[in-house]
């Protein structure tokens, strides 16, 4: 049984570093994924890569420094799969 069967992991900051590679990782050890990241392109092809290795994955364009993004998001994940378990955030900038 993979280490993370039956999760939904969501990931923001997906893009071709660290986010992309959680992203994949958690997918090789059985987790769904919803992932967000501010360009959509990104997202589209993390997806399919999350797709080639038999998970299911939401992309999310978001800002997650922005409250209600950040909202939509999690409202996102509880949508397309009923709730969700990890949340990583590999890139933020705090605002106030």
């Amino acid at each position: 049984m993979a280490l993370l069967s039956g999760t939904v992991v969501v990931v923001s900051g997906v893009g071709p570093g660290l986010g992309r590679s959680i992203a994949l990782a958690s997918a090789r050890e059985g987790a769904d994924l919803v992932l967000a990241a501010r360009t959509g392109s990104r997202l589209d092809e993390v997806a399919k890569e999350v797709a080639a290795l038999g998970q299911r994955a939401v992309a999310v364009p978001a800002d997650i420094t922005d409250e209600g993004s950040a909202a939509n998001l999690a409202q996102a994940a509880v949508d397309a799969f009923g709730r969700w378990t990890p949340w990583c955030t590999t890139r933020s900038r705090y605002r106030r």
